[in-house]
């Protein structure tokens, strides 16, 4: 009995050892297989949170978005791997290994988004263009003092810049290539400000430029505006000041050197000299300056440098549904005259203010249907002097005035008129004493659009419908007058100017007028973008009807052209390319644009 209780007992004693041994075994894979709950947040490269970034547990569809706060939770097994991924941003796989709280920093994909080139009414890949396409960088316009236009010049190969006209040199032309603001074609007067723009393509070939048409004969310039990304609000502010002279300011020679150069003129032609040497030696001296001036123009009327500034602030932000970017700029450019405040209370001056709004909304209203708004407002003010149809008169006037004929005023207080009739008006006398115009515009542009995936009828199918609507509105406003003008004939016995008036003085007068258009535009087009295997093929049909009419409303101006000013102008065009490229080596496009107005 001894020996067989002591066998029993060791066999349960071992039997014990083998259950706690298989126990033990169990309790890792028990561990490693059961559920947990993972919290986590996400943030960008600058720290901020990302909203609406797409957290999957790899190899499943248990998967959830981050929230406004870029967090997520997701319950999933212990030893699961999560894909974290959003626009924009490098894919990033993380192994959970046990861990329930995660910080996931995304980076930048600069590869993914510098691949992209908006062409006509579509993007593609850069490895597929076949045509001559520049892309120019925001960057780059921030940086030109003169905006976009100085950054195509500078910036952009094939493009030449001059007197503000732009050309591409592949496309002859004289007249400025189209240009497209987001998809709405002709937006020439309406170009974005330089902090708003996202992008900028010029298509500088008749292969690319096919598409749009007639109208893209002289080539096209593609400017796609900023939009909201989803995140937290993002506030920027960004103010510059700019100090403007001009390094070769004309130098013009004073009255002696004038009258000396004068008379050398007439000698060497065998006539007689028109100053004396009595008649220099006043100039020189300046003891008479009223009937022997000696006048620098250019120092009267024309600053030695001008200040602009300008102030931009923009605001983005939204989430996985509902996105936006709203900005507000101020632009102020300094006046290049030289006004007297003494003379009068009113701005005479030349300058330029600007104020633009901007708001792009976009909003996923469901998984394959995205609504965009765009609202632009655009008011400017321009000041300039009463007298002339433009600046061109004040300036060729100080320009062209020699030193020696009239003082900027008369000893006695009155002011000089001179030429042939005596009737002409001096530099001074046009900016101080002429009134002033002021020229207000108005800009308004509204635009919606809508785009539709048609996956379910077959993959890579959209339909896209967009209108817009803008309208500008000029307000010209000229305030005029003349004072009296005199001319000095010399002096009497007792010193005193002999002065005859040659321009009676007119008092002030107003006069207005109004120009207005409004310009309606309407687009459709359907994509197709398909890969099938190592074949790709992509196609768009599109078409766009716009209308124009323009109106003139003046104090005067009734005559045959304002009447028929508000006939409407009208465009339409027809449409389509096709590409298709085998296993990324070789590739076709075709482009075929159809484009029909009245006016033809």
């Amino acid at each position: 009995k001894k020996i067989f209780y002591n066998s029993v007992a060791e066999l349960r004693f071992r039997l014990r050892l083998i259950w706690l041994f298989m126990l033990f075994c169990m309790i890792p894979l028990w561990a490693l297989s059961q559920n947990i709950t993972v919290k986590g947040i996400v943030k960008d490269g600058a720290g901020e949170s990302v909203i609406g970034a797409s957290v999957l547990q790899k190899g499943t569809t248990n998967g959830t978005i981050t929230d406004f706060e870029g967090g997520f939770t997701l319950n999933l097994p212990s030893n699961s791997v999560i894909v974290v991924s959003f626009v924009g941003y490098k894919t990033q796989e993380i192994a959970v290994a046990g861990k329930t709280d995660l910080t996931v920093t995304l980076t930048e994909d600069t590869q993914l988004l510098d691949n992209v080139v908006v062409v006509g009414y579509g993007t593609q890949k850069k490895e597929d263009l076949t045509s001559a396409i520049a892309t120019l960088s925001p960057k780059e316009v921030l940086k030109s003092p003169g905006g976009i236009t100085d950054a195509l010049q500078g910036s952009t190969a094939g493009v030449n810049v001059s007197g503000g006209k732009i050309r591409t040199s592949s496309i002859t032309g004289s007249t400025d290539p189209l240009w497209v603001v987001d998809g709405i074609i002709d937006a020439s007067g309406n170009i974005p400000n330089d902090n708003e723009i996202e992008s900028i393509q010029v298509l500088k070939d008749a292969a690319s430029c096919a598409i749009y048409g007639v109208r893209g004969a002289n080539g096209v310039v593609i400017v796609t505006t900023k939009r909201g990304k989803a995140g937290k609000l993002t506030v920027n502010f960004k103010t510059n000041a700019t100090y403007s002279y001009s390094p070769r300011m004309p130098e013009y020679v004073d009255a002696v050197g004038y009258a000396n150069l004068a008379n050398e003129a007439r000698v060497v032609r065998g006539k007689n000299p028109i100053y004396t040497n009595s008649e220099i030696q006043l100039f020189r001296s300046g003891l008479d300056p009223d009937l022997y001036p000696n006048v620098n123009w250019r120092d009267v009327i024309l600053n030695d440098y001008v200040i602009d500034n300008q102030h931009h602030l923009s605001l983005s932000g939204g989430g996985t549904n509902a996105r936006y970017y709203v900005s507000m700029g101020i632009m102020n450019q300094g006046a290049v005259f030289k006004q007297d405040k003494s003379v009068s209370k009113h701005n005479t001056n030349v300058d330029y203010h600007q104020y633009n709004f901007r708001a792009n909304v976009d909003a996923n209203m469901t998984k394959t249907t995205l609504l965009s708004l765009n609202m632009e407002t655009i008011i400017t003010k321009r000041n300039s002097p009463g007298y002339g149809d433009n600046n061109n008169a004040l300036w060729s006037a100080q320009a062209n005035l020699p030193a020696t004929i009239v003082p900027v005023k008369y000893s006695n207080g009155t002011l000089p008129s001179f030429g042939r009739n005596s009737d002409e008006v001096s530099p001074y006398v046009q900016l101080n004493y002429t009134g002033f115009t002021e020229t207000r515009n108005l800009t308004t542009n509204l635009m919606v659009d809508l785009s539709q995936d048609l996956d379910f009828i077959t993959k890579g199918l959209k339909v896209r419908g967009l209108f817009s609507f803008t309208t500008n509105s000029e307000f010209y406003t000229t305030r005029s007058k003349m004072p009296d003008l005199y001319w000095a004939n010399g002096r009497n016995a007792q010193g005193t100017l002999v002065m005859t008036k040659q321009v009676e003085k007119k008092d002030l007068s107003l006069s207005r007028s109004t120009d207005t258009d409004r310009t309606y535009y309407w687009q459709l087009n359907a994509d197709y973008d398909r890969t099938f295997g190592d074949h790709a093929i992509s196609g768009l049909l599109h078409f766009y009807l716009q209308s124009r009419t323009k109106s003139k409303d003046s104090d005067e101006d009734k005559n045959v052209s304002a009447v028929l000013k508000p006939i409407p102008r009208r465009y339409e065009a027809l449409s389509g390319r096709v590409t298709y490229n085998y296993k990324q080596i070789y590739f076709a496009e075709f482009n075929i644009g159809y484009t029909g107005s009245e006016q033809f």
